[in-house]
């Protein structure tokens, strides 16, 4: 290539956030095996790539993997794990932050407080206080005495949703009985800044989900069991399942609720969204697009 056109693909690079990494598939005889990635690019003109241990060609042999820049091929990629500061007005990383207690970790949850000033970090044991600006830790919360010492072990994942108010995380909580070992069930709303939950128990664990409707009256999960897909309806305001109906489901289902909280749209794992009234839970339609989806964002207009 000439310069010019080394200097416009070295521009699109850093100006763009995705970009389709390919593999020589070993099982397909060298055959390209693309997906489609979210990068970002460090001072230094290098790029990190978020990789998925989930899709096909992160797991077998990292030696395999290849790509294209401007001057001469890549024969193989580093892959390390970091937490970066990301500048979404520059499209670059500006910092790196080490780990909490120099643990590296295959993931990080990391949440704001509603002015900006402080980060949370989840841990297995603690949430970690850090300041924005230093980007040091300036406190911690023991998430698990301030429920109940007695409870037992109690998982809880922060789940965000666009119809939570700021500070505040509303999700399942599973917690584990110490004298019968039971895996029981409830709903949590968490107040971060004030360091406070407010929950309540179910009954006896199951493996549905949970997405909250806007107004925080209401939430609806999926009971994903091969022959036994369910609809649930949560009435967080007296506590209780109100609603579990069975539905033809399909593996590997996404829920998301409408803005007005009165559809509910069923996706992933294929190239269609399933359309329910939240109401009667009844099947309205099928919306029908070009690609496969992995997840599915609803914002209001």
């Amino acid at each position: 290539m000439t310069n010019p056109q080394v200097e416009a693909a070295r521009t699109l690079f850093a100006r763009e956030q995705s970009a389709v990494l390919c593999s020589l598939h070993a099982q397909l005889g060298g055959w390209p095996f693309g997906s489609v990635v979210p990068y970002a690019v460090l001072p230094n003109g290098d790029a990190v790539v978020f990789l998925s241990d989930i899709a096909e060609w992160a797991i077998p042999d990292w030696s395999r993997l290849a790509g294209l820049t401007a001057e001469k091929p890549f024969e193989s990629f580093e892959v390390y794990e970091s937490l970066l500061r990301y500048d979404l007005q520059k499209r670059a990383v500006t910092d790196t932050i080490p780990w909490p207690d120099g643990k590296e970790r295959e993931g990080a949850q990391i949440l704001f407080s509603p002015d900006g000033a402080n980060m949370y970090f989840f841990t297995d044991e603690d949430v970690l206080i850090y300041d924005t600006q230093t980007l040091k830790q300036v406190d911690k919360w023991d998430l698990q005495r301030s429920v109940d010492d007695g409870l037992g072990n109690w998982s809880f994942g922060f789940p965000n949703s666009l119809y939570e108010e700021r500070g505040f995380s509303t999700g399942l909580f599973r917690t584990t009985d110490p004298i019968n070992r039971r895996t029981m069930m409830g709903v949590a709303r968490v107040d971060l800044a004030k360091r406070t939950v407010d929950f309540y128990s179910l009954g006896p664990s199951e493996g549905v989900g949970f997405a909250l409707a806007p107004g925080r009256r209401k939430a609806y999960g999926l009971r994903q069991q091969v022959g036994n897909y369910q609809f649930w309806t949560y009435d967080l305001e007296n506590r209780r399942v109100a609603q579990r109906v069975e539905f033809e489901g399909r593996p590997r289902m996404g829920l998301s609720v409408s803005t007005n909280g009165s559809l509910l749209y069923v996706h992933t794992a294929g190239a269609t969204i399933d359309i329910y009234d939240a109401e009667t839970l009844r099947y309205a339609r099928t919306a029908t697009f070009r690609a496969d989806m992995t997840s599915l964002i609803v914002v209001p207009r």
